[in-house]
């Protein structure tokens, strides 16, 4: 969870933190000019970030069944509904996060899997769908069959994981059944 987590909180200072500046006599420094977000944006971002690493991290190696299981108790931990975590022995005195800025989390929509979705860090922390950052797809004239790679929900989620752990210099393993996009990620 923390090198995935380090790696998307690095990208957003990145791009959104500005070296600190120091202001002309008589300037006031406005702290929230970080492209237009606020502290309280950034604080419900992070937040989300560490939800998403929790699913990228307990839950990436399961199976139909396990995804399923991890998305329950995701949103049990982001509803603060404690009796299926009591049930599993998880987080017997687990209480909500509250946020300090005054903001709040967007939740994951109902249908699905959270598995299914990546947090936008451009829409305040937003859950969206994968399939979202699908981008037209043409196969030039002439292009080999076997070079072909059909952009889907699972090649774009798994190449953005893969993508944000590696550049920021860190390893990553990646393990499935056959047909699950590991080469094609």
């Amino acid at each position: 969870c923390t090198r995935l987590l380090e790696s998307l909180i690095m990208d957003q200072t990145e791009l959104y933190c500005q070296p600190t500046i120091t202001p002309a006599e008589g300037e006031e420094v406005d702290e929230d000019a970080d492209k237009g977000q606020t502290f309280m944006d950034r604080e419900v971002i992070i937040a989300q970030l560490f939800w998403f690493s929790v699913v990228w991290t307990c839950g990436a190696c399961t199976d139909a069944e396990g995804r399923l299981f991890v998305c329950d108790i995701i949103r049990s931990c982001l509803d603060n509904k404690k009796d299926l975590l009591q049930k599993f022995g998880f987080f017997a005195d687990f209480t909500k996060v509250e946020l300090t800025g005054g903001g709040s989390m967007p939740s994951p929509p109902r249908k699905g899997l959270i598995h299914d979705l990546f947090v936008d860090g451009n829409e305040q922390g937003k859950w969206k769908p994968w399939t979202d950052r699908i981008t037209n797809f043409d196969i030039p004239k002439g292009t080999p069959y076997h070079t072909i790679v059909v952009p889907t929900a699972d090649t774009v989620r798994n190449q953005f994981v893969i993508r944000t752990i590696i550049e920021r210099g860190y390893n990553i393993l990646i393990s499935g059944p056959t047909g699950t996009a590991k080469t094609a990620s």
